[in-house]
């Protein structure tokens, strides 16, 4: 079947766009300071706090889910953000938004304390541990792991909404935290020496680094946290009664999973 269309002109409607706007062609620099700022940008919501923020993300994505079968990749996401939920509230933080198979979660929102950052890294090997239990589809049986960032520093955080996720986080340290979880390899951990420093008697580490990030103008000394140096640690901050993650987290495939 052969369909024309007899009454529309091409050049004639260009036309009629150029006349409605005053004969000009579009500028969006004109209509910038037209636009509304944002909801919350001045609203008793907003703030300007010292974060610490850690990144975590799912190593080795594509490959995983090519390895299982698509419904068990779907049951395996809901469990790790249940786990990112789980985590993140045990140790006393927030989760600013979900990324997919990752997570940007943020400790002293409320108000930073001196705990922050051992916090933050009791969580992320909390998280990393959690994740090394999850098996992921019914055949394939693939090891799930994660690879994350810590960084603390000024950020400006705004309530949210549901495209920004529950916080906004403007600044340097959020950017920083996600570009150290890209550096840090599968399974690893990579912390601020700004960070660690006060609790580096609480943690096993690997050698200090320099870490040059593309785009930052100085090298950030770093560590890779390991573990913990007390292996049962109960008398400090969210740890006591906590669960052992290690046995509290497997999926086998679809409807088959064991949830805390």
């Amino acid at each position: 079947m052969d369909i024309q269309c007899h009454n529309f002109d091409t050049n004639r409607a260009n036309e009629r766009d150029w006349h409605s706007n005053g004969g000009e062609q579009f500028n969006p620099a004109k209509v910038l300071h037209k636009l509304p700022l944002p909801v919350n940008s001045e609203g008793p919501q907003s703030h300007l706090r010292n974060l610490t923020i850690l990144f975590s993300d799912l190593s080795s994505s594509v490959d995983l889910s090519a390895q299982v079968d698509c419904f068990d990749y779907v049951g395996f996401l809901h469990v790790l953000r249940a786990m990112f939920r789980t985590s993140v509230e045990r140790h006393r933080g927030s989760i600013a938004r979900l990324q997919g198979d990752g997570v940007l979660a943020i400790f002293g929102h409320d108000g930073a304390s001196k705990d922050d950052g051992y916090r933050a890294i009791c969580c992320a090997l909390e998280l990393h541990e959690a994740a090394r239990a999850i098996t992921v589809g019914a055949e394939v049986m693939a090891r799930a792991a994660l690879h994350s960032g810590i960084y603390s520093g000024l950020t400006y955080l705004e309530s949210g909404d549901l495209e920004r996720g529950r916080f906004d986080l403007i600044g340097n340290a959020p950017n920083l935290a996600a570009r150290l979880s890209g550096l840090a390899d599968r399974d690893s951990i990579v912390v601020t020496e700004q960070v660690i420093s006060p609790h580096l008697g609480d943690f096993s580490v690997a050698n200090r680094r320099e870490l040059q990030i593309k785009g930052w103008p100085t090298p950030i000394p770093a560590y890779v946290v390991t573990g913990r140096a007390v292996p049962d640690v109960t008398e400090r901050h969210t740890d006591a009664g906590a669960q052992d993650p290690s046995s509290s987290w497997r999926l086998f495939g679809p409807d088959r999973f064991v949830f805390p």
